[in-house]
């Protein structure tokens, strides 16, 4: 009985060493950004703290109240427009420092939009 417990604690840390080198126990990454209409077309209020990865990272869910959003880098450059949030799965993005930002509904005055990396 002894020698089968080994056997399963070595199997069990193979396979826990197995999946961490393959990339299951990634930390995942939250990024949250918001945007106030402004009055007349102008003076939006945006609002998101950035990140700064010292990797590339892959979008694996979005959420949120919008039309879509925007990732911008840290010198406040476009990056890509997403119309939806569906399509930005799988979006993958270099090094750097990201800000995200909702795109507004019509007749909207806040939206918000949660986006995670891994």
């Amino acid at each position: 009985m002894k020698n089968t417990t080994k056997i399963l604690i070595v199997f069990a840390s193979f396979l826990l060493l197995l999946l961490t080198v393959n990339g299951y126990s990634q930390e995942t990454t939250t990024l949250y950004g918001e945007q106030v209409k402004g009055t007349a077309g102008k003076n939006a209020v945006l609002k998101c703290s950035g990140i700064k990865f010292t990797s590339s990272v892959t979008i694996n869910d979005v959420t949120g109240d919008n039309a879509g959003f925007w990732i911008s880098n840290k010198n406040g450059v476009l990056i890509i427009n997403f119309d939806t949030m569906e399509e930005a799965i799988g979006y993958k993005l270099k090094k750097g420092t990201y800000y995200v930002y909702p795109n507004l509904r019509n007749n909207q005055n806040k939206a918000t939009v949660t986006v995670s990396f891994q």
